[in-house]
């Protein structure tokens, strides 16, 4: 949904409108998160990654 990807919204509204109908692996496919693959953890890693040295240049910068 953030990249704009086309098909996006409407894959996370059938994803949302699943409820826990079916395997939560499974549920996340239909929008667009595969997590048997390691990739979407390494992207979380990253961005996590990415906050943190953001928090810790704010946190030098304040003195902390």
């Amino acid at each position: 949904i953030l990249n704009q990807e086309e098909g996006a919204v409407e894959n996370y509204l059938k994803f949302l409108s699943m409820g826990s109908s079916s395997y939560p692996l499974d549920e996340l496919k239909v929008a667009g998160v595969d997590l048997t693959t390691p990739q979407p953890i390494d992207i979380a890693l990253d961005k996590f990654a990415s906050v943190l040295d953001e928090a810790e240049k704010i946190a030098e910068e304040l003195g902390l």
